[in-house]
């Protein structure tokens, strides 16, 4: 099955772990990114969108917890501004690194701070 990125999103979006699982089996990267301004990651898409089992099924098959985007944001910055505590809490659990800081100079914790996403605050 020979897919592009901007379909494996759209199996992101959906929840389509079928079509994921037979796309990363069939060859296609886990670590590959957006190429759009963002360069995000199929790991920060799938926090974006809250889509857990994908989530965890890229960690399970070797997805970069310390992905570095083309603005700077690592996994762990884009479940902080998405508000998905569950996923922040997952990529600190398996070892993501959390003193990373974005283009801007902000770690995960003060983007917690800025946008006031206490709940991360217990394990940042």
């Amino acid at each position: 099955m020979a897919v592009n990125f901007a379909e494996v999103e759209s199996f992101i979006k959906k929840g389509d772990i079928e079509s994921i699982k037979s796309a990363i089996e069939s060859g296609f990267d886990v670590n590959s990114s957006e190429q759009g301004e963002f360069g995000s990651s199929l790991l920060h898409i799938a926090i974006r969108y809250g889509q857990m089992e994908v989530f965890l099924y890229l960690l399970d098959n070797g997805a970069d917890l310390d992905f570095v985007d083309s603005v700077g944001w690592t996994p762990l910055m884009e479940a902080v501004v998405d508000d998905k505590a569950e996923f922040g809490k997952i990529l600190v659990e398996r070892g993501c690194k959390k003193d990373l800081i974005n283009h801007r100079g902000a770690s995960a914790q003060a983007l917690a701070n800025k946008f006031g996403r206490f709940d991360f605050l217990s394990f940042l």
